[in-house]
């Protein structure tokens, strides 16, 4: 069957799709390397499905270097290394290229050492985290991703709660198989991806109930369960990265 096409919709191949974002990209100081590698990402999260960490945050990066709070020409340093241990500074880089550096690192580390840990902070929002971990895989290493807002989201209330007290905070992880596909997991804590919610509303969509509380903000997702994984992830992704954890005044 045909897809059916509205008046408005603009149809072109992904290829073309990834060329334009590139371009776009490396208008605002990516170097030609890290905006097709960051393109490619952004495209492939909409081949995925996943239209939240898509194209329609491309005007969201462009903003963010217009504004300062991204330094699209920046490149993450390593300021403390342990061996098998290591802090990166992505110096307010793009998390999808950040999370490239450091997790081609942990792969690099973890076949010196058999395990490595690797601490990033100082970094944008690096899209989905399920990339990272099948590239790992793809060079035979698991990963398990802990990430957090760096105490500044306050964007999902605690179980019976109604305000906002903590991030989205997603967990992934990524076992590697003898061939692709490798078992990959990548979940918001949150009952569904702050850009899931924040489509929806963009569309129009009638929100699901169990999605927010009667105020609108994000739930966790499987109550206590899901909110007790959420401060896991805030207390390793903030502490042991020195990037901070939930305050009662978001920085």
């Amino acid at each position: 069957m045909t897809p059916t096409v509205e008046p408005t919709d603009v149809v072109c191949s992904a290829a073309d799709l990834e060329a334009y974002t590139s371009h776009v990209l490396e208008a605002v100081g990516l170097s030609t390397v890290d905006a097709q590698y960051m393109a490619s990402q952004i495209v492939g999260s909409d081949l995925a499905g996943h239209e939240s960490h898509g194209m329609r945050r491309l005007a969201e990066y462009v903003a963010q270097v217009q504004i300062g709070t991204a330094a699209a020409a920046s490149t993450s340093s390593v300021d403390i290394d342990r061996g098998s241990l290591v802090r990166l500074n992505g110096n307010r880089g793009f998390g999808h290229t950040v999370l490239r550096d450091a997790t081609r690192l942990a792969v690099d580390r973890a076949r010196s050492h058999g395990i490595a840990g690797i601490a990033v902070y100082n970094s944008q929002f690096a899209g989905r985290i399920s990339f990272f971990c099948e590239e790992a895989a793809d060079a035979g290493v698991a990963t398990l991703f802990f990430v957090n807002d760096s105490g500044s989201g306050h964007d999902v209330a605690p179980p019976g709660g109604t305000d906002g007290r903590i991030s989205t905070n997603p967990i992934a992880a990524g076992v590697p198989r003898a061939k692709a596909p490798h078992l990959v997991l990548d979940i918001a804590t949150s009952t569904v991806a702050m850009g899931r919610l924040s489509e929806w509303r963009d569309r129009g969509e009638v929100i699901p109930a169990e999605w927010v509380t009667p105020t609108g903000v994000l739930k966790p997702f499987g109550g206590f369960k899901g909110f007790g994984l959420a401060l896991v992830a805030e207390a390793l992704a903030g502490a042991l990265t020195s990037a901070g954890t939930v305050s009662e005044t978001p920085s």
